[in-house]
């Protein structure tokens, strides 16, 4: 059997594959490990058992929970079914989704609770590369390293309103005496 080599920005089916959902990037592993879990709960529960009963989301939720946690503490395998606690959250998202886009899902999520999405944004870290952003604004002056009797502000999210003098440098940590805030030096941008 001969298989042509070509350059594959020939092949006129790659213009209109590129545009489809990118599937081959799945892991297999993946895949079967789920398949694995679905086919448990069919034996159990029967086949498709969410399309033909509507399902709550906390529920799946719950076990989502239950699985991940038992997992990230350190035991790979759910030891009644044998299969992964990762393939269990897999499969429960997985329900998750068709229930949802079929109609049967009961979405009985808390109403009002607050936003993960911007607790989230509000507490994640954002370093920003202070030399670049030193440079550009034209401050070049505080582009070197920050040092005792410079006042510096921390740049490490938004919202941060933590400066003041450096009065101590100890190793990554600048304390600033003045307002008892401690910044990490990859943080710290030095102010006029």
């Amino acid at each position: 059997m001969n298989i042509a080599v070509q350059d594959g920005n020939s092949n006129p089916k790659k213009r209109f594959g590129i545009t489809k959902v990118p599937m081959h990037l799945i892991p297999p592993v993946a895949a079967i490990e789920e398949a694995a879990v679905m086919g448990l709960g069919a034996k159990k529960y029967g086949a498709y058992n969410w399309l033909e009963n509507h399902v709550d989301a906390s529920t799946y939720i719950a076990a989502i929970e239950r699985h991940l946690k038992t997992w990230q503490t350190g035991e790979d395998v759910d030891p009644e079914s044998g299969c992964s606690h990762l393939a269990h959250v897999r499969a429960c998202c997985g329900i998750l989704l068709d229930a949802l886009y079929s109609g049967s899902l009961v979405d009985d999520r808390p109403k009002g609770a607050a936003s993960a999405s911007e607790a989230i944004a509000r507490l994640t870290v954002h370093p920003v590369d202070t030399t670049a952003q030193a440079v550009v604004e034209g401050r070049v002056d505080a582009v070197r390293e920050p040092r005792v009797g410079d006042r510096v502000r921390c740049t490490c999210y938004a919202g941060c309103i933590a400066s003041g003098v450096v009065s101590d440098i100890d190793g990554d940590a600048l304390a600033c005496g003045d307002t008892g805030h401690t910044i990490l030096a990859r943080f710290a941008e030095r102010v006029q």
